[in-house]
């Protein structure tokens, strides 16, 4: 009869949770098997004044999960007795003085504070400077971009190139528009790939043009070498497009599917092996792109699940999502196209987005992604986070077709040099060790 009676009558969950912050309470912790109540909590609230913390999660470390969840309770208030989690150890009370840093390497030129000479901070780890052009409407955001502040650039490469991804460039886009007060990246066409020098920094400019009658702003993004002696030649259009004014709001009938995890009426598809085989195919990730955790496949929708590397979980605030995460969420088109890239030589790679839309900036590290393949070469992007709550879309993603012999030529000629310079180790002779040394001296141009 009690069964029957819970499974007849209403719930009311959210009625619950209405009158728990009508009596105060901030804080909800979920002690079950899964996080499926913290979602709800989560969900169901505009104003976030109620925070959910689960201790469990299914297919994740309880003892990972445990730990984090009472950390975070810990921080919104609860009262945490830290004694009894770790068994033995004595509480220590923290020095009452500043902790002094002291430094024993040079670090990056690239971090100087350039608001002295006018822009103000971009805020952005991949941008510097943003000015407002007076009288002009426009908005010009710029920064330097290299392997030595971000050493995970290096582990993108097609075809034995370091290619900056194509979803450095979405986060550019986003960076702008959130810059600029506009809604989402309407438009994004990458127009040629920028590649990146070992040892060597490139410098990034985005331009945002006024905004036209109905708000929408074009933008484009180029690079050029750092070396500021160069003229205007050495800049390259990389990518253009266009910012609208509004946003949308996540279609629940797209996300729904993302609730429920793995994705029902899907089929696995085995991941063992499956970055030797990209790099056959001219897709060599390093080991910070090799998020694909899982993928399934249900007729012409791909679901996927991806996590950031951890040695990047500190960065990831700062981006709307970030590019090493957005990219291992799109390898999947990859790894179904596989059969179709083999015989025909061909790379399949990113060209045109539309519609790009961010709702969630909180730093995630794991993801959810449904890939809808529309016809063609054209595919629809949602991402969610963990729970199943939208964290961004693209109405449309299209991708370029290839071959791989025409991609490689184009960089062909930067290694085409005859002479370079290069530098040579040599050893020292020890002075007063016994060995000769011979000194030449030159002066008036006679040795």
């Amino acid at each position: 009869e009690y069964w029957v009676g819970q499974l007849r009558g209403t719930v009311r969950f959210h009625d619950a949770v209405q009158t728990l912050k009508d009596e105060g309470v901030g804080l909800c912790l979920e002690v079950g098997p899964d996080a499926v109540l913290t979602g709800m909590i989560r969900d169901g609230q505009d104003d976030g004044a109620m925070t959910a913390v689960p201790l469990l999660r299914a297919r994740h470390a309880e003892t990972a999960v445990l730990g984090a969840g009472l950390a975070q309770a810990h921080v919104h208030g609860a009262h945490v007795d830290l004694t009894a989690f770790y068994p033995g150890a004595a509480p220590t009370d923290l020095p009452t003085y500043a902790f002094r840093h002291r430094r024993y390497w040079l670090t990056s030129g690239r971090r100087a504070d350039g608001r002295a000479a006018g822009p103000d901070a971009a805020r952005h780890p991949l941008l510097d400077t943003v000015v407002e052009l007076a009288g002009r409407g426009e908005t010009v955001l710029s920064g330097r971009i290299s392997a030595e502040d971000h050493p995970w650039l290096t582990d993108h490469t097609i075809d034995g190139t370091v290619i900056l991804p194509a979803a450095v460039f979405l986060e550019l886009g986003a960076a702008a528009a959130a810059r600029t007060g506009a809604g989402r990246v309407e438009q994004l066409t990458l127009e040629s790939p920028l590649p990146l020098p070992a040892h060597q920094t490139v410098r990034l400019q985005i331009i945002v043009q006024a905004a036209d009658q109905d708000g929408t702003r074009a933008f484009s993004v180029h690079a050029g070498p750092a070396d500021r002696d160069t003229g205007d030649t050495a800049w390259i259009r990389c990518a253009s497009g266009s910012l609208a004014p509004t946003g949308t709001r996540p279609e629940p009938d797209t996300f729904e599917p993302l609730r429920t995890w793995p994705p029902q009426h899907a089929t696995e598809i085995p991941l063992e092996g499956v970055y030797d085989r990209l790099a056959g195919l001219g897709y060599k990730y390093g080991s910070p792109f090799r998020g694909l955790r899982g993928l399934w496949r249900s007729g012409e929708e791909l679901y996927a699940e991806v996590q950031l590397s951890s040695e990047l979980h500190g960065e990831a605030q700062q981006f709307a999502v970030h590019p090493v995460l957005l990219d291992a969420a799109l390898q999947p088109l990859a790894v179904a196209a596989a059969e179709t890239l083999e015989s025909g030589d061909l790379l399949w790679l990113p060209f045109d987005w539309h519609g790009a839309t961010f709702w969630n900036r909180d730093g995630l590290t794991a993801l959810r992604v449904r890939l809808t393949l529309a016809g063609g070469d054209d595919v629809s992007v949602a991402v969610a986070d963990q729970h199943g709550s939208p964290v961004a879309e693209a109405r449309t993603l299209t991708l370029r077709r290839m071959p791989r012999e025409r991609f490689t030529a184009q960089f062909a000629a930067e290694d085409s040099a005859l002479h370079a310079v290069e530098w040579e180790s040599v050893e020292l002779g020890v002075v007063g060790g016994g060995v000769s040394e011979e000194l030449v001296f030159v002066s008036g141009g006679v040795s």
